[in-house]
Formats: structure tokens, C-alpha cells, sequence
């Protein structure tokens, strides 16, 4: 109830500080969402999925190098052990020795 009684000029925040920070974080969350949507209809849709899965560990390492954020050793190997994992099965080829294919469009 207290923020229907915040006058309007206050809704972005009440600094020029928090104003330019929630902008930016209004405008890259707008990117991010249209860049996914883009990438469903540039890419097949399975592989749009399993690249969508990789979004935590990119966000947990944003937090580590923007935030200061803590990391262990097993976050570590477990962010590892993902991206390899969604390599794995993006390119299952990768598996047999072999390199992923150029896909042609004719």
C-alpha cells in the first residue's frame, strides 16, 4: 500500500543514481528477452533451448566479476561441468572424435 501512496516523480527511484541504474537494468533485461526471442527464430529450437540453459552460470559469473560475488571450487567445476555438458550436446559428434558439421542451407 505504501507504494501507491510514493508520488509518480519517485516510481524510477529517488535519486539520479538509482534512476540511471534501474534504467540500465530495465533496458539490458528488454535486450536480453529480445535477443532470446531472435535466437528461437534464427535457430532450431533445441538448440535454442540448450543454449538457454547455460543463462544461470553466465549470470552467477556476471555476479562473481561485477559483484564481487564468492565463489567455491565445486561452482566452479560446476559451471564446467555445464557448458561442457551443453557443448556435449549441442555437438554430439564431439563425442565419436568428431567436428561439428557445417550445416549448408541448400
Amino acid at each position: 500500500m505504501a507504494a501507491i501512496r510514493r508520488p509518480a516523480c519517485t516510481w524510477l527511484g529517488e535519486s539520479r543514481t538509482e534512476v540511471l541504474w534501474l534504467s540500465c537494468r530495465g533496458i539490458i533485461g528488454f535486450a536480453g528477452i529480445s535477443f532470446g526471442y531472435l535466437g528461437v527464430s534464427l535457430l532450431p529450437l533445441a538448440e535454442s533451448q540448450v543454449l538457454g540453459q547455460i543463462v544461470p552460470i553466465f549470470a552467477a559469473s556476471y555476479a562473481w566479476v561485477l559483484l564481487g560475488e564468492h565463489w567455491h571450487c565445486t561452482d566452479f567445476v560446476g559451471a564446467l561441468a555445464a557448458i561442457l555438458g551443453v557443448i556435449l550436446i549441442a555437438y554430439p559428434a564431439l563425442l565419436s572424435g568428431g567436428l561439428p558439421s557445417s550445416r549448408s542451407t541448400s
